[in-house]
């Protein structure tokens, strides 16, 4: 009996599964090792290469140079890293913060999803982030056909034919990039709290009885809602025969004027000669030019 509950104490314990703190500890100690180096390496460079134009051995100058590469794509990785995957998570978390009253939901709720998703929870806000910014570029894009080029010069427009953003990348300054980034944060909170945050409190405060919404597929009859399925059938007929997007178009026209009007800034914020019209003045200019070719 004491041998086998001695042999049974002698048991090893099962392997330990790897945690979400054990890959960023690893990701860490290899980017400040990283770092250590390259930051060594350009000490020493410097160091041997102050007060002449040149390397003094080819074998330097080969070191040098290939340094140069390094760091060029080192900066180039570290910042598609910021402006591809943590500036969207962020943008995924902001807006998730600022929607949280949608759902009845809390931020418990989701430090506790995040503690035991953490992967998942970051890459549904990434993905929930792209879609907000792609979003926004559209709403930019709008913009840009109603007001003045020079009201928006501080937006990259990707339609420009002289933009190259991986370009960008590579020749210009990482604090350039960096007030850039700081710059998008600026715009996008703002414009999140507003276009959510606010509808959604004040939907709260008018008609409590619509909050929150509850979204359920635990249904096996009804993998998907019927609500999306009408949506996705009606969307493309009410998209063409409406034509939302000449509408807004409209409203923002007619909404920038008036402020315009009102602090005296039209001539400044929109130009001269608009070619924003409403799809009813299109329609009976067509009919108008049908009519003179018969």
């Amino acid at each position: 009996g004491g041998g086998g509950g001695g042999g049974g104490g002698g048991e090893a314990p099962p392997p330990r599964q790897a945690e979400y703190g054990d890959y960023v500890i690893l990701v860490t100690g290899y980017a400040s090792i990283l770092a250590s180096a390259l930051i060594l390496v350009i000490s020493l460079l410097i160091a041997n290469v102050r007060g002449s134009a040149s390397p003094p051995s080819p074998l330097l100058r080969q070191v040098v140079v290939a340094t140069r590469y390094l760091g060029v794509m080192f900066k180039v990785c570290l910042l598609l890293g910021l402006e591809l995957i943590i500036f969207p998570t962020g943008c995924g978390w902001w807006l998730d913060l600022c929607s949280l009253q949608l759902v009845d939901a809390t931020v418990s709720d989701r430090v506790s999803y995040l503690a035991a998703n953490p992967w998942t929870a970051h890459f549904l806000h990434w993905l929930v982030g792209v879609v907000l910014m792609l979003h926004i570029c559209v709403i930019v894009a709008l913009l840009r056909e109603i007001v003045r080029p020079e009201v928006l010069w501080f937006l990259r427009n990707p339609a420009d034919p002289d933009e190259h953003p991986f370009r960008d990348l590579i020749e210009e300054p990482v604090p350039k990039h960096l007030r850039r980034v700081a710059l998008s944060v600026l715009l996008y909170m703002p414009l999140t709290a507003c276009f959510v945050y606010c509808p959604v409190t004040l939907t709260k405060m008018l008609v409590p009885s619509l909050l929150p919404v509850h979204v359920s597929l635990h249904n096996p009859y009804r993998e998907v809602p019927l609500e999306v399925i009408i949506m996705q059938i009606t969307l493309p007929f009410a998209v063409e025969h409406f034509r939302p997007q000449d509408t807004f178009k409209r409203i923002i026209y007619l909404w920038l004027k008036m402020v315009g009007d009102l602090t005296g800034l039209t001539h400044r914020i929109l130009p001269a000669s608009p070619d924003v019209r409403a799809p009813e003045d299109e329609e009976d200019e067509d009919e108008f030019f049908s009519d003179e070719d018969e």
